[in-house]
């Protein structure tokens, strides 16, 4: 092999099997950092991919349910402003 092939871009002077701690570490760091971009991005995905199917499953429900007033509107009570201030 030539010395290019074996040098590891030609400032340490050792071949690229023979990586110093600083090379090392730095391998190791980008590793960990690409580990947990991919894992956010399964995350990620998964989530859409759930919230997907929630609306997948709303498209079964029929036309009646979604127009239908919201439950919590019947609990809430409208402020009397006239009653605070006599």
């Amino acid at each position: 092999m030539s010395d290019d092939l074996l040098n590891a871009g030609g400032r340490e002077g050792r071949p690229y099997w023979q990586q110093g701690r600083a090379t090392m570490l730095r391998s190791f760091v980008l590793g960990q950092m690409l580990r947990g971009a991919g894992w956010a991005a399964l995350v990620i995905v998964l989530t859409g991919l759930g919230l997907y199917l929630l609306y997948l499953a709303s498209l079964l429900l029929p036309e009646q349910s979604k127009q239908t007033p919201a439950p919590m509107g019947a609990l809430e009570q409208p402020l009397d402003v006239t009653r605070r201030l006599a």
